[in-house]
């Protein structure tokens, strides 16, 4: 597939930048191709007797007026709008291609299985470009290769509990602040809760839950928030791990701990501006940070999978709470990831990592899309 952009779309991205920031990385002008003597004989219209036809197709880079076009604005890979906020995120690609060397005779591998995206978080552009694989070295040679007054613009980057992506971002972007993504703090949160769950029911009755068990019974209420679980629904809890407590205490105590250990830490994800709707102070978000490694240290310090979070979490206490105060999240990457991945469904896999990457761009990429009019759904007024 040939992607060519509409001469009016490249007409308007022309007039935006200047001539000295379009030429600047370019190679040379592309020169016309030169006509051809006679047509190719697997040629429909040669075989027939016919002349070719003027009107084909244009190849980006090949004919027409889009030879007059530097380079990089003929494809979806042309330059990265100006954003603020840069999200950087993991994306499964596929399953992982291999080549058996004919010379040692080895399986060499062709395309990693996984991809990283970079994402506008805050501006609504969408894809801006990817790199194969999860390595600190693509990612850094990404951000670097834009352009310095491009670097210069990004005042923030959203990532997900990497310790990869922090480092590429602190070394490629050392201006910029880093965000911890506030769902997947929540969502390990959970993980722990289900964990502790499991290992104790492993440990009081050998096997895996069952329906039949108390533990189990509540297992989906204990994943529910502090400010969305009804009175209802809170007191059967209660009395669930009242009643477990006459079978074993200490389960009892580990689950109920877990439990209460994560609703601290989600009341404090839940000072974001975009829950509350008002200005959230750092201040604020450290006290609510102290109740929650107070009540772990006092209560769950015999809970490794309670004492591993609040390791976690006290690595990442800078990063959550830039997060939960300036209320942005890696929303907008995650919203990238589900469209890219059903085009792949819809093409039942891509091998070539170049038109992955081009199709993918091409579809979450927000200057691709067209402008469509009226925004809103108009109605007819009543008279």
């Amino acid at each position: 597939m040939h992607v060519v952009s509409a001469p009016e779309t490249v007409a308007g991205v022309t007039e935006a930048l200047s001539s000295e920031e379009l030429l600047a990385d370019d190679p040379a002008p592309t020169a016309a191709p030169k006509a051809e003597a006679a047509p190719p004989a697997d040629d429909p219209q040669a075989r027939a007797g016919q002349a070719p036809s003027a009107e084909k197709p244009e190849r980006a880079g090949e004919a027409g007026n889009s030879a007059e076009i530097p380079r990089r604005l003929r494809s979806v890979f042309g330059p990265a709008p100006a954003v603020g906020v840069l999200g950087i995120d993991d994306q499964r690609r596929g399953s992982r291609g291999f080549h058996k060397d004919p010379d040692s005779g080895q399986w060499v591998a062709d395309a990693d299985c996984w991809q990283t995206v970079f994402i506008d978080s805050t501006g609504g552009h969408g894809l801006l470009g990817a790199v194969e694989g999860r390595a600190k070295a693509p990612v850094i040679a990404w951000i670097l290769a834009q352009p310095p007054a491009w670097r210069a613009r990004i005042w923030a980057v959203t990532i997900d509990l990497s310790t990869l992506y922090r480092a590429a971002a602190r070394e490629a972007l050392p201006h910029a602040i880093i965000l911890a993504d506030i769902f997947h703090v929540a969502q390990l949160a959970t993980k722990m809760v289900d964990d502790v769950r499991r290992r104790n029911t492993h440990r009081m009755r050998g096997r895996r839950g069952r329906v039949s068990d108390l533990e189990y019974t509540i297992k989906n209420l204990l994943r529910w928030g502090p400010s969305t679980l009804s009175r209802r629904s809170r007191r059967k809890i209660l009395e669930t791990l009242s009643a477990l407590e006459t079978v074993d205490g200490a389960a009892t105590h580990e689950i109920r701990t877990a439990w209460t250990a994560r609703n601290l830490l989600l009341e404090m994800l839940a000072l974001a501006p975009s829950r509350t709707g008002r200005a959230t102070t750092r201040t604020d978000v450290g006290r609510a940070l102290y109740r929650f490694f107070d009540y772990c240290a006092t209560f769950g310090r015999d809970i490794p999978e309670l004492v591993t979070l609040a390791e976690t979490i006290d690595s990442w206490r800078d990063e959550i709470a830039n997060a939960v105060t300036l209320g942005i999240t890696n929303a907008a990457a995650e919203g990238v990831n589900r469209l890219s991945k059903l085009i792949y469904r819809v093409a039942f896999g891509l091998r070539n990592v170049v038109n992955q990457q081009r199709r993918a761009r091409y579809i979450a990429y927000r200057a691709t899309r067209p402008d469509w009019q009226p925004t809103v759904t108009a109605y007819a007024k009543v008279a």
